[in-house]
């Protein structure tokens, strides 16, 4: 079994390189524990992203913030409920640990979330990601849902990596990408470079005015990839954006984004 998870290490030193502003909230907060303290950055901004120590990565776990109940990031009008049973880091404090532990600083992250009954220490976390990309309005294209033409898209054109992945070469789409109005759901096996097995990556985009949210579980075996696709259509239904930052099939003046949808699926251009 191979999971998106190091066994972790972090210190007192920044581990992203800026702090990533949030207006971020939840209701009801379950974290009876202090906040974690922001983390210094050199005035450049050119301290590189690393893994943490062990020793940092229980400072980090002492100080975990966790959210449970809903999830609310003001900034994009957006709110989701928790499922029960899992917590949830958000924004900054997100993008600390997921940098603790896998050594790379990812700008796009606004949540990081587990099972309720682990902290960032535990081994064999299944972590699921929330990224907000603030692209644009993601416009659709006639084929977009074509199982066999987003494969040959994927394999034929210029990679540009777009969503939380195990990276290598895209082997086949598990479960086929399926969208329900402005949400698209699926699950894709990869072979990741310099690994003897394949693994599986769940992906579900929730579509919206300015820009896309993606919810991902990532680097999971064939066995939990059977229910990793129910699980995030899920938590995308919970999915609540304010009118005026909702989805619109005709979203007139809004900046359209660099790519399609299925340059989005496949992460290509």
């Amino acid at each position: 079994m191979r999971w998106q998870w190091v066994i972790l290490v972090l210190g007192a030193t920044t581990f992203c390189g800026a702090a990533y502003g949030s207006g971020d909230s939840a209701s009801p907060a379950s974290a009876a524990r202090s906040p974690a303290q922001p983390a210094s950055s050199p005035a450049d901004g050119t301290e590189p992203a690393r893994r943490a120590t062990p020793a940092e990565l229980r400072r980090l776990a002492d100080h975990a913030a966790f959210l449970r109940g809903r999830y609310v990031r003001e900034a994009i009008g957006m709110r989701l409920d928790i499922p029960r049973g899992q917590h949830l880091l958000a924004g900054a404090e997100a993008r600390r640990v997921d940098t603790a532990l896998r050594g790379v600083d990812d700008a796009h992250l606004i949540g990081w979330m587990i099972d309720e009954n682990k902290n960032v220490t535990d081994a064999n976390l299944r972590i699921v990601r929330l990224r907000w990309r603030h692209d644009g309005f993601v416009a659709s294209d006639a084929a977009a849902l074509e199982p066999a033409m987003l494969l040959d898209a994927a394999r034929a054109r210029p990679r540009v990596p777009r969503l939380a992945g195990s990276g290598g070469a895209l082997l086949r789409y598990a479960d086929a990408p399926e969208r329900d109005g402005p949400t698209v759901v699926w699950s894709e096996e990869r072979q990741p470079d310099d690994a003897s097995t394949s693994v599986f990556d769940c992906h579900a985009l929730r579509l919206a005015r300015k820009g896309v949210l993606e919810i991902s579980i990532v680097g999971v075996d064939a066995k939990a990839a059977k229910s990793c696709v129910g699980r995030l259509r899920d938590m995308a239904a919970s999915v609540h954006f304010e009118a005026e930052a909702d989805y619109s099939a005709w979203a007139k003046g809004e900046r359209l984004a660099a790519y399609s949808l299925s340059g989005m699926i496949t992460q290509t251009q």
